[in-house]
């Protein structure tokens, strides 16, 4: 199995822009922590099917805010992981931290854990755009995190940034890379500011109060992350995500390869592809604590056990085999759909999309109408001129837009 995803939903509080499942409700904890325990220690339910058995190469621990949780509720999931699944041949274990809950003694007991990368929230240096963004750490307190973190030893690090904010001039992204720069980061994740309608952002943009930045603003300050990053080293290896060489995040590039996962926790997902089966699964947990707490822990999650059986004979839950029960959702992906969507992920890395693999894995030969498309971008200088078919500089640029017609 390639990997094992935990959403631990607590923050401090609403950033103005996320849309991603969390609560702010911390006296939740100890309760989230004994439902968690208790899904993991549920997964003989998938006892006969790859996902107990394969050693696990990545563990990812997301959210929300995972460093809301005290170390001793931490160990309590560690365990709970290394009773019921081979870790030993673990190769990348990452928890993200924002920089209001970083201490030394906090981060020397994640690496006690053996954990081996930190993923961090900075977002920014600038005090108004982290007021912008709701955002709970102050730029004192941002560069107190980086400080800890680059002296604790660990492996490996990323930090998040985000631009193309409304107003945000180029001079404070300059300024935000260059202090940032500073630590020499040897991974960075950049995105442009997405105005979801659920978020607060989006709430003031329907009521005509915010206007996003334009397209060219955005284009120019990407420009800016990537020459600014590159000239110290580290590259762009997917359309947001930046890294010094043998620093790619492992977990991540397991997605955007189909490589089975595991999701646990409240709104989280999981990909299972049997080989040599022609459909995949993914399924996930509704997006509240209490339906998922409930679902896990009720009799007919642990009927799902059944699954097993039809995973270990190479059908499917919920195809040939059992439904899974209220508060999961799942979904059939015929090779069709898992086709488009490696179309999709491979055109925004570096490596791009090799055509033989989708003929070989999906079925799926380039039709004459892509060939002309590829032909048309490659005349554009948007792709480069040979396979793997793979995106340039400029093409990265209008990746939304090619992507798209590619799948039209």
């Amino acid at each position: 199995m390639s990997g094992i995803y935990i959403h631990i939903p607590f923050c401090k509080q609403a950033c103005s822009y996320c849309d991603f499942y969390f609560v702010t409700r911390d006296r939740l904890i100890p309760e989230f922590v004994d439902a968690l325990v208790h899904e993991i220690s549920a997964v003989p339910l998938f006892d006969g099917s790859p996902f107990p058995s394969d050693p696990v190469r990545t563990l990812y621990l997301g959210g929300g805010t995972p460093s809301r949780l005290p170390l001793s509720q931490l160990e309590r999931i560690f365990e709970a992981l290394h009773r019921q699944f081979d870790l030993s041949g673990l190769t990348e274990c990452t928890v993200e931290v924002n920089p209001e809950d970083v201490t030394t003694a906090w981060l020397d007991g994640l690496r006690d854990l053996g954990v081996t990368r930190l993923s961090m929230g900075i977002q920014s240096f600038q005090p108004e755009l982290l007021d912008f963004m709701h955002r709970a750490h102050s730029s004192t307190q941002a560069h107190y995190a980086l400080d800890t973190v680059t002296g604790a030893g660990f492996p490996s690090f990323s930090v998040d940034l985000i631009y193309g904010c409304p107003g945000q001039s180029d001079a404070q992204l300059r300024d935000d890379l260059e202090q940032l720069l500073a630590y020499s980061p040897p991974h960075v994740s950049a995105y442009s500011l997405t105005i979801e309608p659920r978020t607060r952002l989006g709430k003031q943009t329907e009521l005509g109060r915010l206007a996003p930045a334009d397209d060219e603003t955005v284009a120019g300050q990407a420009r800016m992350i990537r020459e600014s990053l590159a000239s110290r080293g580290v590259e762009r290896y997917e359309i947001s995500n930046y890294a010094a060489p043998g620093h790619e995040a492992e977990h991540n590039s397991a997605y955007w390869n189909h490589q089975n996962y595991l999701g646990l926790g409240p709104a989280a997902h999981s990909f299972f592809w049997p080989v040599g089966h022609n459909q995949a699964l993914r399924w996930h947990h509704a997006a509240d604590i209490h339906n998922w707490s409930r679902t896990v822990q009720s009799e007919g999650y642990q009927i799902w056990v059944d699954a097993a059986v039809a995973w270990r004979n190479g059908d499917l839950p919920g195809v040939n085999g059992p439904t899974p029960p209220d508060g999961i959702e799942i979904e059939q992906l015929p090779q069709e759909t898992l086709a488009g969507e490696r179309m999709m992920t491979g055109l925004r890395t570096s490596t791009g999309v090799d055509p033989d693999q989708l003929l070989s894995r999906y079925g799926h030969p380039l039709s004459p109408a892509q060939r002309k498309r590829v032909e048309e971008f490659r005349h554009q200088g948007w792709m480069e001129p040979e396979a793997p078919l793979r995106l340039t500089d400029r093409g990265f640029e209008l990746a939304d837009a090619i992507i798209l017609r590619l799948l039209e």
